[in-house]
């Protein structure tokens, strides 16, 4: 009897795997997106050739406020291997997606005994149309590689739970937290495994979890430092009152478990709430009802181990991305429910017990997995490019200040500067504490020669956000060409001791030149070209400093390198000064 519920266990796992590839198929042709991906991966030269050098900065840097070396690292061998292919990170996540789900049947299996009760909850993971955040966004591959090694931390953990120490478990856990900072939580869920599943003392437990505590603590701390200087700290006190803070609170809790269980109007970003006639939606002030009811229900039925460690396992692993420390510029998302989901799993398995009828059960999952992967295929489509992502955005909430933004990049990039400007001047108007939209609208006023306009925008983001790397460029740029270079060089040294883009080091190399700096200059251009080695002006721009310090043979070569990669500028001094 074993041998056969084995071999159905095996046969149901195969079929919900057939399905997924199926639900995600689609999704291995989308591209990469201006989501965070060129940050991450398209325009990291971090990952790009990597080298001993590169590694020591991966482990030494953040990305987009977020230190996550080894998930870094890992993006950088994909594209070693297989070069800067969308396609090969979306296979890449729908494989380890796989894994997890393979995982989460190992974690269940400590759990729950019956093998065919498990089924139902693994296709859930798997199939989830919430999931697909997490597969099918290139940036997103962090969420399940810090989930694998999450898991199997948890399962090394479980194989001995009395061990004093389990060096494996600690360096499956290490691995986690270096790949995403959100698995800080996990010493806290082992504690509650402790407490809650194996009755132990919960002093006795922390004492055991201590060197876990003490590298959670560690990696908060710096997720918190890179978060501050990135800027991506969110003042809710600015826009909301207290009460508004607590009902933002709450809707956060309660979201996750209703959008798992009702998965309606999914959106790949929803942003905080906008006050319409000075009230909020009706959901956020149900929202404290619902939580009062769920905690309720949890304590109902407080006598069964796997409802509360159910519960606490969700509560603790959504715990670090709640709205108690705001960070960024979305109240919720769907990938932080791909750990968290698990807890919920686990506390609604007591359900499946009570269905005695085997057959009954597997006929009901198999029509689930069906209905939830047509719909996750529906939800992969919106992941294929920029404008399908904030095209659905918009079709949720018109609202979205940063959707208008993205609509406005994917104009302008398309030569459709009239409609950029719109959208531009729409996010504004939804947000005038928004300042990246100031910024982009800036530098279409200054591509077409409209100085104030252009200072002006750049002026209302720098007071927004004083350390907007990309803002000070530009205003550096426009006094750059009103003569102002002493301005210029401050707004340059600014931006770069920020980011330090390729260009702006050029533009600073400029003024160098302009003001006969050339050690300086030198040292900029050079910088630039390390960062970015088909830059054209640098070359050109170099070459003149050469030509004025070095020698006419070393100056003609970097016209050569500039003429050869489309410098106008430098073609003509190759006829003029290197025949």
């Amino acid at each position: 009897m074993v041998l056969i519920e084995k071999r159905s266990t095996a046969a149901f796992l195969v079929f919900i795997a057939i399905i997924a590839l199926g639900a995600y198929w689609s999704s291995f042709s989308n591209a990469f997106t201006h989501f965070d991906d060129q940050i991450q991966i398209t325009e990291n030269s971090d990952i790009v050739k990597m080298n001993w050098d590169k590694l020591k900065t991966i482990f030494s840097s953040t990305y987009v406020g977020m230190y996550q070396p080894i998930s870094t690292l890992i993006y950088g061998l994909l594209i070693g291997f297989f070069g800067i292919k969308p396609a090969v990170f979306h296979v890449f996540s729908f494989l380890l997606h796989l894994l997890n789900g393979w995982l989460v049947f190992l974690l269940l299996k400590q759990l729950i005994k019956k093998e065919l009760y498990i089924i139902p909850l693994v296709g859930l993971f798997v199939l989830h149309p919430m999931q697909v955040e997490s597969v099918s966004w290139a940036s997103a591959t962090s969420n399940i590689i810090f989930t694998s090694f999450y898991l199997t931390a948890i399962l090394s953990f479980l194989k001995n739970p009395k061990r004093t120490f389990d060096p494996a478990a600690f360096s499956w856990f290490i691995l986690a937290c270096l790949s995403k900072a959100t698995a800080i939580s996990l010493p806290v869920v082992l504690l509650a495994y402790l407490v809650v599943i194996r009755k132990k003392s919960w002093i006795t437990s922390f004492v055991q979890l201590l060197p876990y505590f003490l590298i959670s603590l560690l990696i908060g701390t710096i997720t918190i430092m890179s978060r501050e200087s990135a800027e991506h700290m969110t003042n809710l006190a600015l826009s909301y009152t207290l009460i508004e803070r607590g009902l933002i609170f709450c809707y956060t809790v309660v979201f996750y478990p209703l959008q798992y269980l009702f998965p309606i109007e999914l959106s790949p970003f929803y942003s905080f709430p906008n006050k319409v006639s000075g009230s909020f939606g009706w959901i956020y002030y149900v929202a404290p009802f619902i939580l009062a009811t769920l905690i309720y229900t949890v304590y109902r039925f407080r006598k069964n181990k796997l409802v509360i460690f159910g519960a606490l396992f969700y509560l603790i692993t959504i715990g670090p991305v709640l709205q108690l420390i705001p960070v960024g510029s979305q109240v919720v998302t769907d990938r932080y429910i791909y750990l968290s989901g698990i807890g919920i799993l686990i506390a609604l398995s007591p359900l499946l017990g009570l269905i005695k009828n085997h057959k009954a059960l597997l006929i009901a999952s198999v029509t689930c997995f069906l209905g939830i992967a047509i719909y996750a295929q529906q939800r992969t489509t919106v992941w294929q490019n920029d404008e399908t992502i904030w095209g659905d955005v918009l079709a949720k909430d018109e609202y979205v200040a940063q959707a208008w933004n993205n609509k406005g990049i994917i104009a302008e990039k398309e030569g459709k500067i009239a409609d950029a400007e719109r959208y531009y001047s729409r996010a504004i108007q939804l947000n005038a504490q928004y300042a990246d939209p100031y910024t982009n609208r800036g530098n279409i006023y200054a591509a077409q020669g409209k100085s104030e306009a252009a200072l002006k925008d750049f002026n209302n983001a720098l007071k927004i956000k004083p350390n907007h790397a990309d803002a000070l460029f530009n205003r550096a740029n426009e006094f750059i060409k009103i003569g102002d270079f002493n301005t210029a060089l401050e707004d340059l040294n600014a931006s770069i001791a920020i980011k330090p883009q390729p260009d702006a080091l050029t533009n600073r190399g400029l003024i160098y030149i302009q003001t006969k700096k050339w050690g300086q200059a030198m040292d900029d251009l050079n910088a630039s070209i390390k960062l970015n080695p088909k830059n054209a002006q640098a070359f050109y721009l170099r070459a003149l400093v050469k030509y004025q310090t070095v020698d006419a043979t070393a100056g003609c070569a970097d016209f050569q390198q500039a003429a050869n990669l489309g410098d106008e500028n430098a073609k003509q001094a190759l006829e003029q000064y290197c025949r």
